[in-house]
């Protein structure tokens, strides 16, 4: 009878030290199992199209952005199975086999390789999170521009709940719209649940809009926000 463990993967960024980690261990396995038919494959598919396939660490590549990752081990005459998939909406691993024993200790052993990977931004890259902080953003702003900009307007016209049914309708829009085109399409991006950082400095992407989008929030998003509150609250 055949047992078979699955595990998920989930927040995780994984450095060219993680993936060698995780391509020694099969590859000691594979030594270990001393079988003939014990077969290694490692692909690593990456963003421009292009795909690497090995048996070693060899099919890393620093200078390429990883897409994908799809480790396996298989012998199937001693019906031993290891899968690890790490790519978008696919992220798990499972080792299978008649010895329970062989089972449990690898399904660990990859479990721990898992576990000491560094963690992605829990917050930014959740999806209950996302939406919870898209909403406060959102009516935050929502808030600042209607204090901003319509306040006045409607102290001037004394109250007309018309207008201020419009100009409250219209500052939570525009609030939203905001927020979808800062946090949905830009902020979240860059910390995907799953994310390779296994490229030199300069080829990384990620990290330099990281940098570029906290250096703007903090010279410029910070300082109004700051000057916001004080003059109409303080």
């Amino acid at each position: 009878m055949e047992v078979k463990k699955t595990g998920i993967i989930e927040y995780k960024i994984f450095k060219e030290r993680d993936l060698k980690k995780l391509i020694e261990f099969l590859m000691n396995l594979k030594e270990e199992i001393n079988h003939e038919r014990t077969e290694l494959r490692l692909e690593i598919h990456f963003e421009d199209g292009t795909t690497n396939i090995g048996y070693d660490t060899s099919v890393l590549d620093d200078t390429k952005i990883i897409k994908s990752v799809v480790f396996s081990l298989t012998n199937y005459s001693l019906n031993k199975k290891i899968y690890i998939y790490i790519k978008y909406l696919s992220n798990d691993y499972s080792v299978a086999g008649e010895d329970q024993d062989w089972v449990n200790a690898k399904f660990t052993k990859i479990k721990e390789i898992i576990e000491t990977t560094p963690k992605q931004n829990f917050l930014l890259s959740n999806h209950e999170s996302q939406s919870l902080i898209g909403y406060l953003f959102g009516l935050t702003f929502a808030i600042f521009l209607f204090l901003s900009f319509f306040s006045n307007i409607i102290d001037e016209q004394n109250g007309d709940s018309i207008k201020i049914f419009i100009s409250i309708a219209f500052s939570i829009m525009v609030g939203q719209i905001i927020s979808k085109l800062l946090l949905n399409q830009w902020l979240f991006k860059l910390y995907p649940e799953i994310e390779f950082d296994t490229t030199l400095a300069h080829i990384n992407k990620n990290q330099k809009k990281r940098s570029v989008t906290w250096t703007i929030a903090i010279l410029v998003f910070l300082p109004l926000i700051l000057n916001f509150i004080s003059s109409h609250i303080f």
